[in-house]
């Protein structure tokens, strides 16, 4: 969908020569990207104001891509994927937030402890959609490895204080990267034994 409208106004770009046509794919694959981005962002805050969790679900958002950025692992192979995946997590965690029982937030919270490790040893992982240079991965290791840290440390805060939606938050977060990035591994390495 999101391929097919990109090179829809590409190619109207292209007619009314607004770009130029050597450089038809670079424009197409950034406004695959604008689209998505928007796409996402809109779905997300659309169920956020249905749900009344506008600010929950922006703190998810916010936490995630922030650290999701930095520590990378699985990456989808095309834009419509990777929006109806992104758009999968969120709703995963806002059902996880939504129901608020003790014992999933117990579970979250041990996924989370797992998966902090794994955030750490891993971070970051590039993929063939987004191969990482070694300066990059040198400057993202360090990066992913202090927001998760961060993350960590905010997890015992919330803990401690009793704030709920924060605990799901850091809690989720952590989780959803630290199994992204493990799927990214196993991509990686069923990809170099085929």
């Amino acid at each position: 969908m999101l391929e097919k409208l990109s090179g829809f106004i590409v190619s109207r770009l292209s007619n009314d020569n607004v770009v130029d046509v050597k450089d038809l794919d670079c424009y197409k694959y950034g406004i695959i990207l604008l689209l998505s981005k928007v796409f996402i962002t809109a779905i997300i805050a659309l169920i956020s104001l249905i749900t009344h969790t506008f600010f929950e679900s922006m703190l998810f958002v916010i936490s995630f891509t922030f650290l999701r950025r930095y520590s990378g692992g699985y990456h989808c192979e095309s834009a419509d994927s990777c929006a109806a995946v992104s758009v999968i997590i969120y709703i995963m965690f806002l059902i996880l937030y939504k129901l608020n029982v003790p014992v999933i937030l117990s579970v979250l919270l041990i996924i989370a402890a797992i998966s902090f490790p794994i955030i750490l040893f891993v971070s970051p992982l590039g993929s063939d959609n987004k191969p990482l240079t070694i300066s990059e991965k040198i400057k993202y290791s360090k990066s992913a490895r202090m927001i998760a840290a961060l993350f960590a440390l905010l997890t015992f805060v919330f803990l401690f204080s009793g704030y709920s939606a924060g605990l799901y938050i850091t809690g989720y977060t952590l989780s959803a990267d630290g199994l992204l990035l493990l799927l990214g591994l196993f991509k990686e390495r069923r990809k170099g034994d085929a």
